[in-house]
């Protein structure tokens, strides 16, 4: 768990430096709201991992997939030290925080005295083709609709 938790505290350190020079040539209302969409993503997977809930575990996972995409997308044009540093804070903030520790925290958090519960395991295909297309499916619902609205398109936001 601790692993996890300081991983995903350093993150603002390791991916935001990449993060904030591709945010840079944004409009000022886009990157503002870009901006706190990624704050409040970084503070609500803390929060995940400070507090374990099973429900803390589903936003921990949305938020770790978001972070690895959000830096690879903001990757391109940035120093190499700068994207290594980036990717590989990401890479291991998001691995850590799916790890078989964390989903066990979760899923225990709401258990009753001794009881254990295990946390369930997707099939490989669903993992592998289902799961992408829905954590894009939500991250984009969350995101696209402040982010229309502050470059302009209220009508599709």
């Amino acid at each position: 768990m601790w692993t996890a938790r300081v991983a995903w505290a350093a993150l603002p350190f390791t991916a935001g430096a990449a993060c904030g020079d591709a945010l840079a040539k944004w409009s000022t209302p886009a990157a503002l709201v870009a901006a706190t969409l990624l704050w409040v993503a970084w503070g609500a997977g803390l929060v995940a991992l400070l507090s374990p809930r099973p429900w803390g575990f589903t936003v921990l996972r949305v938020a770790s997939a978001a972070a690895v995409t959000v830096t690879v997308l903001a990757a391109p044009g940035r120093g190499n030290t700068t994207i290594a540093v980036a990717l590989a804070g990401a890479v291991v903030a998001a691995a850590a925080a799916c790890s078989s520790p964390v989903a066990h925290a979760a899923a225990n958090a709401a258990s009753y005295g001794h009881e254990q519960r295990f946390p369930l395991r997707a099939p490989t295909p669903i993992a592998v083709v289902v799961l992408p297309i829905a954590l894009v499916v939500v991250v984009a619902g969350i995101a696209g609709g402040p982010l229309l609205v502050a470059t302009g398109t209220v009508i599709g936001g």
